[in-house]
């Protein structure tokens, strides 16, 4: 091999190398904005669930204090309603469990 094929060889090979080089650079570069973006994503999805986290403890408050009214609610009603009676006292017994009640 002469010198000037030589020399033709490795400008072609370098030539390659400049090329594929450039490509994986630009590939690397939609992977970073790509990489970017789902961080950006993953942050506003976190400041989400933390949202969704408080209104469902809020939901889970409010629910919890109705239920607590309605337990008093029919308290109070057994309690205006109670007979003083032996034969109702039985028939109490016999009833279902309480509609809103807690208790299992």
């Amino acid at each position: 091999m002469d010198a000037g094929s030589s020399i033709l060889q490795l400008e072609a090979v370098v030539e390659k190398l400049i090329i594929k080089f450039q490509a994986l650079q630009q590939e690397c570069d939609g992977l970073s904005r790509d990489l970017a973006a789902r961080e950006e994503e993953v942050v506003s999805l976190r400041d989400e669930i933390n949202q969704l986290q408080g209104e469902r403890q809020d939901v889970h408050g409010r629910v919890s204090a109705m239920l607590g009214k309605l337990e008093a609610w029919e308290m109070a009603q057994d309690v205006a309603a109670a007979p003083d009676s032996s034969e109702d006292k039985a028939k109490e017994s016999d009833s279902p469990a309480k509609l809103f009640s807690m208790e299992a």
